[in-house]
């Protein structure tokens, strides 16, 4: 059967509609090659609009010999296709640094501009081909005004996360501190210690915040947190006392301070400084594990107390939603009620009649309190996605 030849089609005399659906089911790969065709094709793709889902990693870090400044774009979180574009230079050479698409970010980058620059300028026509629903920046070594220009550039404004490298410092740290938000993480990962002096009123004032190096950090500060969903501090200064202080706190206040707090004590574990203040009942031995409720009566919050004496840390686990959990707030309401009784029992003089009937409610509250538990066990072996 002779060959049926066809002349080509021209991609540009779609429809805007028809040719922006086709576009969006493109990889990143193809979608980058269309782009670089020709001039017309660059523009008409630019002004359409994709869908956000590709995450961003931006990365800015000045080393002796190469600015490093990369755009990462990956389709999801553990994707192994990524594309790196390179906007950095090589200090000692005075040239940018090489790239798959070198000729693009040149196009797109402008002349004689700062790695900064040119990467706002680059960034600018990535996250309109291929834009967005998660940025994160990635920061190392900079100078304190270049971070400065970084957090206050409108292109990357829009961050969810920021992650540091070796070599960052503590006035870049404050840079992105400046701009906490309760929709935003910040993640200190690196073994470098801060200066014992370092702090800043906004610190804990993200979603999620975590310190490697926590011994600046002051026992007022953490008791100030409020609707955060996570603090992680690694070293610390703080021991089994202060810990317990910060307990109690979190189960009794009025508001919600945060969901998850973990943190690595300093000197030896005692189990009594944590607990104080607070009513406890043993879930597990290995890792020992701890349910634990403030001692006033209908307290909103539990919590679970987590402690790994291999690695001298522990976790608080809190929800205050009456919603969850109800057959171990009944179990720990019902436990409170026995150590007051038992209280009463053991330090008021009282007649034998009165003592019978208050040994008559401790039998119906122990036996409430037994099928309470069963409840409460059943709940927890209870397999939950």
């Amino acid at each position: 059967m002779p060959a049926v030849k066809s002349k080509p089609f021209r991609i540009q005399k779609l429809p805007d509609k028809v040719l922006q659906s086709v576009v969006g089911l493109m990889d990143i790969g193809t979608r980058l090659s269309l782009v670089v065709t020709s001039a017309k094709t660059e523009n008409m793709m630019l002004q359409l609009e994709y869908p956000k889902e590709f995450i961003h990693n931006i990365l800015f870090d000045e080393q002796p010999i190469l600015y490093k400044a990369d755009i990462s774009v990956l389709p999801h979180c553990h994707s192994p296709d990524s594309v790196k574009f390179n906007c950095g230079r090589n200090k000692k050479k005075k040239q940018p640094l090489p790239s798959a698409y070198y000729n693009l970010i040149a196009k797109w980058s402008g002349r004689n501009t700062s790695c900064i620059d040119r990467m706002q300028n680059v960034y600018r026509k990535i996250n309109i081909l291929l834009p967005s629903h998660v940025m994160n920046l990635f920061l190392g070594k900079l100078k304190t005004v270049d971070a400065q220009k970084i957090m206050a550039a409108e292109e990357f404004s829009d961050w969810y996360r920021v992650r540091s490298l070796p070599g960052i410092k503590p006035e870049t740290i404050r840079c992105v501190l400046d701009k906490a938000d309760l929709n935003k993480q910040f993640c200190f990962d690196e073994e470098e210690q801060l200066p014992l002096d370092f702090a800043h009123p906004k610190a804990f004032q993200f979603e999620h915040s975590s310190f490697h190096d926590a011994r600046w950090v002051k026992m007022p500060q953490l008791l100030t947190i409020k609707d955060v969903y996570e603090v992680r501090l690694g070293h610390s200064n703080f021991y089994c006392k202060d810990i317990g202080v910060l307990l109690c706190r979190m189960l009794e206040s009025q508001h919600h301070m945060c969901k998850f707090f973990s943190v690595t004590y300093a000197g030896p574990f005692q189990l009594a400084d944590v607990i104080q203040g607070v009513v406890t009942v043993k879930r597990r031995s290995n890792p020992l594990m701890f349910l634990v409720s403030p001692r006033t009566k209908n307290a909103a919050k539990i919590g679970y107390l987590t402690v790994h004496l291999e690695d001298s840390s522990l976790t608080i686990a809190v929800t205050n939603d009456r919603d969850q959990e109800t057959e171990t707030r009944k179990y720990m309401e019902l436990f409170k009620k026995e150590i007051d009784l038992n209280a009463a029992l053991k330090n008021m003089s009282i007649s034998d009649s009165k003592m019978k009937k208050m040994r008559k409610f401790e039998k119906m509250l122990d036996a409430e309190k037994k099928e309470a538990a069963q409840a409460m066990l059943r709940y927890w072996n209870t397999p939950r996605e």
